[in-house]
Formats: structure tokens, C-alpha cells, sequence
């Protein structure tokens, strides 16, 4: 994880020039610990290049390093503005995911007086790096602004950006001292220190601005209501969507029995997995699988929650006097109907969320919502199909 958060900042990766990282003055700390790691890992030590006139350069200039790096981490050459958060860190324990990011504060961000902060422009870098926080513990805010109208000089050189300016900011005491170990090492590190010992609280109440829609709120308190009925169903904020609040406190959602209602599901199952892991852990996410099709022959009723049932069916029944409904959605089927098949407990069908499902969608959400193409290109060759 200090690699790749290390590699985020300040590295670079291809076949010919190896795995590379640009380093300054300040870097000293983490360039030692970083040659110790690749030669921990691989076996191989890092060289040290000097620059011209811009610092320092270390690198591995070696093939099965990089595709070692490439391949298992998604390291492929990229420029600022596509820079992203490799999927695997959001995927590691929380000790580790503290790792990234204290190696990338150190490479590519900095310690104010009044917390710590990272800039990229790098749209999709920013949300991730927030949400990224928000699992260890801090809630980070996000401000953008223009680029400059003036070019900036570095290393004797002008640099204009014609690209959005992100800011991920930490600001609150108690988050910046709950992930103390991501900022403590940072050559920066004692501006801050007088603001988190002066002995005031947090003057935000504990509210803290995420963006320009969102503001996130502490939670105070969490009481238990008593129910209607015997079954809890419907538990939501009046005048907004609602989810499933099953008995005992399990999360449970209602999703479409068609492709429509699978892509929903791993949207969903992502969402949990990255933001809410502790409640899969826990067993409490259930998937209640509705029925694709209801068969009728006669008195007869059965019920085909594939293609596949659909036709085994078809064979077992013949096709005389029988009848085929395909459910499109839930909000196809009459109130009975729905509570026969999804909402019964004698009768219903929930799916148990395991951890081995949450990333096997996290992975497939990486896959088809990401910035890479190639990997959504393969994986449509590999798995198309045409639901009508």
C-alpha cells in the first residue's frame, strides 16, 4: 500500500523505463522506505537518479517489477487527469487503506495550520480519495476552482493548466486526530499541532461540508421505534425513496428479477462494500429475488426466477393450455402477487450478502463504470447478451 500510494503521487510505470518516482527535498523519509519495500518485495534494489535541476528521480528499471505492478495493480501510464485511486486499496483492511493514503499524502499532499489536503486535477482521484477517507474515519470536503490565468513557473519552467483544480480538505480535530498516523510523518506535521492541543472544540458542530450539494451531519443518537405490525417493511424519511428495514435490523432491498434489476444490485452491492462493509460483515444485507416469469397451466402456478427455469419448465409442462407472464418489474406485479413471491416469510427467497459477492460487484462496477476501456471491451466481447 506505501507503494501504491507513493506510485499515486509521484509515479510512473512502462515497460521501457521501469517504475519511477520523481522525489524532492522533502522526501527523503519516504524514498528510504519505499527502496526498502521494493527490495522486501522483489528483491531488487532501487536506483537514484539525479534530475535536472528538478530534484531527484528513484526507480526500478526492471520488466517483471513493472508487469507485476501493471498487471495485478492496474499501474498503466496515465496523465493527471486520469489519475485514480487503484481498486484494490478500497478492498484492504483499514490499517492498510491508512498506509495509501499517508504514502500519498507524503508524495502529493500537504499540512496546514488547519488540517491536511490534497490537490489533483483529477475529477475522479478527488471523490475517490474523500470517500477513501471517510472509511478510515475522517470526512473530507471538496472545493474546486479554475485553473489560473497566469502560467506557473517550475524548474525554471512555465506551466499553464487549462484543467480543473480539485481540493480533498480534512479539516475537523477530531477527524484529523482520528487518522493522525496518515499526517503525523509529513515534514509539515507541527503547523498543525498547536491548532489540535489548544483545547477548543471543533466550531462546526459537528456538521461538515462535503460539497456544494452534500453536508454531512454527526450522528447524536440512535434509538429503537416500535413497530405497526408484526413486519417491518417500509422504514423511510417521508417524501424520499425508501428502503427495506427488515425484522431484527436486517438491510434488505427489492431489485428487478431482470438485467435492469441485477445492474442495480451491484450498484448497491458496491455501495455497501465500500462505504457500509461493516454490515455485510455482520450478515445483515439480503437480496430478495423476485420471480422473472409466472407459469400458468391450469390450475397449475409456478414461478421461474432464470431463463434457464424457464425453459426446463416449458419442457416439464409441454405447450398446451400453458401461459407465460414475464415481469418486467416489481411494480408489474398486483399487491398479492408481490407478497406471495418476495415479501412472505414462509415463502420469499432472500440471498445472504457474502463479502466473496460485495467485491466480486465492487470488481464488475470497477470494470464497467471506470476510466480504463480495454478491460469493458473484453469483458462486453466476453459476456454480451441481448435482453429484449
Amino acid at each position: 500500500m506505501t507503494i501504491l500510494g507513493f506510485y499515486t503521487a509521484e509515479g510512473s510505470c512502462s515497460p521501457r523505463a521501469g517504475v519511477s518516482f520523481a522525489t524532492g527535498p522533502n522526501d527523503q523519509r519516504i524514498v528510504a522506505e519505499m527502496r526498502r519495500a521494493f527490495q522486501e518485495l522483489f528483491g531488487i534494489v532501487a536506483k537514484v537518479y539525479r534530475g535536472n535541476g528538478r530534484g531527484e528521480m528513484f526507480a526500478v528499471r526492471n520488466r517483471v517489477v513493472v508487469e507485476c505492478l501493471r498487471v495485478c495493480f492496474g499501474m498503466f501510464e496515465t496523465r493527471s487527469g486520469t489519475k485514480e485511486v487503484p481498486a484494490i486499496v478500497f478492498n484492504v483492511e483499514p490499517n492498510l487503506r491508512r498506509a495509501f493514503l499517508r504514502a500519498y499524502l507524503l508524495g502529493d499532499g500537504t499540512v496546514t495550520d488547519n488540517g491536511i489536503q490534497w490537490v489533483t486535477v483529477s475529477r475522479n482521484l478527488a471523490g475517490q480519495l474523500a470517500y477513501l477517507l471517510q472509511t478510515v474515519g475522517a470526512m473530507a470536503a471538496i472545493s474546486e476552482r479554475d485553473p489560473p490565468a497566469r502560467p506557473s513557473v517550475s524548474g525554471g519552467r512555465s506551466i499553464q493548466s487549462k484543467q480543473r483544480i480539485y481540493t480533498v480538505h480534512v479539516s475537523r480535530k477530531d477527524d484529523l486526530l482520528r487518522i493522525r498516523d496518515v499526517w503525523e510523518d509529513h515534514h509539515l506535521a507541527w503547523r498543525l499541532w498547536p491548532r489540535l492541543t489548544n483545547g477548543h472544540p471543533s466550531k462546526n458542530l459537528g456538521m461538515n461540508r462535503v460539497s456544494d450539494h452534500l453536508t454531512a451531519v454527526q450522528v447524536t443518537s440512535v434509538k429503537g421505534i416500535n413497530p405497526s405490525s408484526r413486519y417491518v417493511y417500509d422504514f423511510s424519511v417521508e417524501g424520499h425513496e425508501n428502503f427495506v428495514a427488515g425484522l431484527g435490523g436486517i438491510c434488505c432491498h427489492n431489485s428487478d428479477a431482470d438485467v435492469d434489476g441485477q445492474h442495480i444490485t451491484t450498484l448497491l452491492l458496491t455501495l455497501f462494500f465500500r462505504y457500509m462493509r461493516p454490515v455485510i460483515d455482520a450478515g445483515y444485507v439480503y437480496i430478495a429475488q423476485p420471480p422473472l416469469y409466472k407459469i400458468r397451466k391450469g390450475k397449475e402456478i409456478h414461478y421461474a426466477y432464470t431463463e434457464r427455469q424457464r425453459e426446463d419448465l416449458a419442457k416439464q409442462l409441454g405447450d398446451k393450455g400453458v401461459t407465460y407472464q414475464r415481469y418486467k418489474g416489481l411494480g408489474e406485479m398486483n399487491a398479492d402477487e408481490l407478497w406471495e413471491t418476495t415479501l412472505d416469510p414462509e415463502r420469499r427467497i432472500l440471498r445472504q450478502v457474502t463479502i466473496e459477492d460485495a467485491a466480486a460487484a465492487d470488481a464488475l462496477f470497477s470494470i464497467l463504470m471506470g476510466e480504463a476501456v480495454e478491460p469493458r471491451r473484453q469483458y462486453i466481447q466476453n459476456h454480451a447478451n441481448l435482453d429484449i
